[in-house]
């Protein structure tokens, strides 16, 4: 929500929800092509990710640049990383009951 507001506003293209650790740490727009399509990939928003996951995004992208001289590709992740979607809250695990 803005300030002042009481229910969310349609947000432009140009604007993205995220929050205020991620822009801490440095996680600010513009994100690179190869996150985008990450999120684009996997039908999933910044708000989905915890933040190993971007960790993962990023050391991946770093290493395919840096040490094997290849642009980081959705292809080439999926390779070496899967998806595992939570389908539900393990109420033995952080949450209550």
């Amino acid at each position: 929500l803005r300030a002042g507001e009481h229910s969310p506003a349609l947000r432009s293209a140009r604007e993205v929800v995220t929050f205020l650790p991620f822009l801490l740490v440095g996680l600010v727009p513009p994100f690179s092509p190869f996150f985008v399509a990450a999120l684009e990939a996997y039908a999933i928003h910044l708000a989905h990710l915890a933040p190993n996951s971007i960790l993962t995004l990023a050391i991946f992208a770093h290493a395919c640049e840096m040490f094997f001289a290849v642009s980081p590709s959705v292809e080439l992740f999926r390779h070496f990383f899967s998806l595992r979607r939570s389908s539900s809250v393990d109420p033995d695990v952080g949450a209550a009951a």
